[in-house]
């Protein structure tokens, strides 16, 4: 068994892309969950897998939220 799981591999588990997860991982929210291998790419133990699908949803669950706030603002404005 393969001991890391690269970005794809643990998106596909968490059930989004690797593009957003590494934006999870970039904000103040996902560094706690950020690991590197030695070329400087992500990389994620199979364990963590459930504690980083727990943090990566609620964060999207707020993203989304302050965007449709953002979004029924500006709407209000018009």
């Amino acid at each position: 068994m393969k001991d890391w799981l690269n970005s794809r591999e643990a998106a596909e588990r968490i059930g989004t892309t690797p593009r957003e997860l590494r934006v999870f991982l970039r904000s103040a929210a996902g560094k706690a969950h950020v690991t590197r291998d030695e070329h400087d790419s992500y990389v994620f133990a199979p364990d963590d897998i459930p504690a980083i699908t727990e943090a990566f949803t609620a964060w999207a669950t707020k993203r989304e939220a302050e965007r449709a706030a953002k979004r029924a603002a500006k709407k209000e404005s018009k």
